[in-house]
């Protein structure tokens, strides 16, 4: 057995001596980025760390009310041999066993406005508020329609700097970019994706000042419309716009617009990036429960129609689902898994997944693993929720997408509305 070397005083002062070397090593380097960057930036992110589901507890944040009149779902006995079923399409021999191991918190499907599985999983239950990330940029593209039927923005096609004239006086190349490059994630801006504090990525998730972030740090690189590029600054510029046009806060707007309208039975937050007159982080600071993500999945199944009353335009959920296939697929997409099968799209902030020339399903889809994915065909919501992801993100998509396809989950009879 090897002796254990003998714990010296000289050896603990060095030790010591190491320690507050260190100390005082960290304590200069955040020193230094705070000259470089905002204090409060640079204590965010050493703080606070990876996304995860509890963001919503970390910011400050705006309350959403539930409904007085909540929507609910119908609900049909299970036959006692769905979750197979369901396994089946995952590739596993237990459904529940796998959604434990992979992180879920929530998994429903719904058909027929009735639900066929309900299941929660890693201490996490029906009511349990987690972040939804980018499930976030499916209710601002929501909203954003909700404002073009309201007459507050006149159209897509109209440039940003008509609502953001601050832009143009920086760059007269931002008149070039219309409120649909930014749905469509092709503004042409720049964006640098790396976990160090000078990429764009790490300050729209924590610098205290996103307003100032999206009109004095944005820059043009490229021609809008020439090419997909996955980015935090679209989402944030049409917060901005928004928020000028209706004079409200974006929550607000969201709950009378929206959130109310279609009988959210809970409450739930939208995080800001500071405390008082803080700006939506309208990228993902969303937080839901499941079934009421549910519910914004419906909406969209239902064409906008919540009942008899239409909430959004139907040509606006058709224009926000559907493909442009005007665009060459090989240059606009980038060559990533998503998109090697020629099946994937992006439309107005909801991801697609065409099957036929007529028949696609659409989801919103967030970071680490949260969807609402909709089969038009199959009349079909699917949601789940989780602390991480557990499986690749394309793996979820293609089990989402043979449930639909085989038809394995059924319903007899639609709820009324």
């Amino acid at each position: 057995m090897r002796r254990l070397r003998a714990w010296t005083p000289a050896a603990a002062r060095l030790a010591v001596a190491g320690g507050v070397a260190l100390v005082a090593l960290v304590a200069w380097v955040v020193t230094g980025l705070m000259i470089v960057y905002p204090p409060a930036y640079v204590l965010r992110a050493a703080r606070w760390g990876p996304e995860s589901l509890g963001d919503h507890r970390k910011f400050p944040a705006r309350a959403l009310q539930a409904s007085t009149t909540p929507f609910q779902f119908a609900r049909e006995r299970d036959d006692g041999m769905l979750a197979d079923r369901i396994a089946a399409a995952f590739g596993v021999e237990a459904l529940e066993p796998f959604l434990e191991a992979s992180g879920t918190h929530a998994f429903i499907v719904i058909v027929d406005d009735t639900i066929r599985y309900e299941g929660y999983f890693n201490g996490a239950d029906r009511e349990t508020l987690d972040t939804a990330f980018s499930v976030t940029r499916s209710f601002t593209s929501a909203l954003v329609g909700a404002a073009i039927a309201d007459g507050l923005i006149r159209s897509v096609d109209d440039p940003v700097t008509r609502y953001l004239p601050e832009l143009a006086a920086r760059d007269p190349r931002f008149e070039r970019i219309r409120l649909r490059h930014l749905l469509t994630m092709s503004s042409g801006l720049r964006y640098v994706d790396v976990p160090f504090l000078n990429g764009d990525n790490i300050k729209a998730h924590f610098y205290p000042d996103v307003r100032r972030l999206a009109l004095a740090e944005t820059r043009v690189s490229e021609a809008p419309g020439a090419r997909f590029v996955y980015s935090e600054y679209p989402p944030l510029l049409l917060g901005l716009i928004l928020e000028r046009v209706t004079g409200r806060a974006v929550s607000d707007y969201l709950q009378t617009r929206i959130w109310t309208p279609i009988g959210m039975e809970y409450t739930g937050t939208w995080s800001v990036d500071h405390e008082g007159t803080g700006l939506e982080k309208t990228d993902g600071g969303l937080a839901a429960r499941a079934i009421d993500l549910a519910k914004l999945g419906r909406l969209y199944l239902n064409e906008g129609r919540w009942g008899h009353r239409q909430i959004l335009p139907a040509a606006w959920v058709a224009d926000s689902t559907r493909e442009d296939t005007s665009v060459d697929y090989e240059r606009f997409y980038p060559p990533q898994p998503l998109f090697a099968s020629q099946q994937a799209y992006y439309g107005y902030m909801w991801w697609g997944r065409r099957r036929a020339a007529d028949d696609a399903d659409f989801y919103a889809s967030g970071h680490l693993g949260q969807f609402v994915y909709v089969s038009p065909r199959q009349r079909m919501v699917i949601v789940r929720t989780g602390e991480r992801s557990g499986i690749p993100p394309l793996r979820w998509i293609e089990a989402f997408s043979t449930i639909a396809d085989r038809g394995i989950v059924t319903a007899h009879r639609p709820s009324g509305d």
